[in-house]
């Protein structure tokens, strides 16, 4: 059994700060990979389902529910690095494109051309992947690109929230 590292208290335990989201190419995010500032875990819950018989129940698990998907990034000044920006394109990529289209007309376009996958992964302190979360199926449900104020002179924070379709674990390969 596992001692939890109580035996051993030099054991690394993983990081909150350690996580980068990336974008595959195919995305149209122009091979996106976002080094975040905070960003939620996925969340999955398995709704129960009831099954009577006789004068009992039992019970099944039902269909997975995947929680949306968090996170939040600085925004840099240049175009290349900017990421809200690219979010913006993404967001405009729900909705019809061409002349007079996107958000101007409100016409929706289809999932295949603005969902996407993407991938979260933490790495130690010296960048060796230690976990990966791949998500299926990501489209923006929520931009919200902060605060402007004349008295605080910190980065602007873009947070984003991304629905998915389904949240897998991936073991990071073995070196051997």
């Amino acid at each position: 059994m596992p001692d939890m590292g109580v035996v051993d208290p030099l054991r690394d335990l993983k990081r909150r700060h350690w996580w980068i989201l990336e974008f595959p190419a195919e995305a149209a995010l122009a091979n996106l990979s976002l080094s975040l500032k905070e960003a939620s875990l996925p969340s999955i819950s398995l709704p129960r389902i009831e099954i009577h018989r006789k004068n009992e129940r039992y019970y099944l698990p039902g269909k997975p529910e995947y929680g949306e998907l968090s996170f939040s990034f600085y925004a840099y000044l240049d175009q290349d690095l900017d990421g809200g920006r690219l979010m913006y394109e993404w967001l405009q990529k729900m909705y019809a494109a061409g002349p007079g289209g996107g958000l101007t007309t409100g016409d929706m376009g289809f999932k295949a051309d603005y969902a996407f996958d993407c991938t979260m992964v933490l790495t130690d302190g010296i960048g060796t992947e230690v976990e990966e979360w791949r998500y299926a199926g990501c489209f923006p449900t929520s931009i919200d690109y902060g605060s402007l104020d004349y008295e605080d002179a910190g980065a602007i924070m873009v947070s984003v929230t991304l629905s998915i379709d389904k949240a897998v674990k991936v073991s990071p390969a073995v070196a051997g």
